[in-house]
């Protein structure tokens, strides 16, 4: 892990997540790319008539969803941790903070 040091610690001050979401974060884009290259690889030995456009479709339609999710994930740990006063039950006129 410590030749991804660098990145994770990067990471860690860019988005404020804690070294373990950093982590996550980055083996989580290591995940997209190798997932995306074993599709594109696949659609280029099917003999796709556009291979590379069919691989961009595929990402944005099957893949960047689960991805995106997964980030907001944990993103809303990282903002429930800066902003505890913000998470409050929707119609509770006490405004109190959601407990975990």
């Amino acid at each position: 892990m410590e030749e991804h040091r660098e990145i994770i610690e990067g990471v860690m001050r860019s988005q404020g997540y804690t070294e373990e979401e950093a982590e996550v974060a980055y083996h989580l884009v290591q995940a997209e790319n190798l997932l995306m290259d074993v599709y594109q690889r696949t659609f280029e030995s099917e003999s796709e008539p556009n291979p590379k456009t069919r691989g961009s479709e595929f990402r944005m339609s099957q893949v960047e969803p689960h991805f995106r999710a997964l980030f907001a994930l944990l993103d809303r740990r990282v903002l429930k941790r800066h902003y505890p006063e913000k998470w409050w039950r929707p119609g509770d006129p006490e405004g109190e903070t959601r407990p975990d």
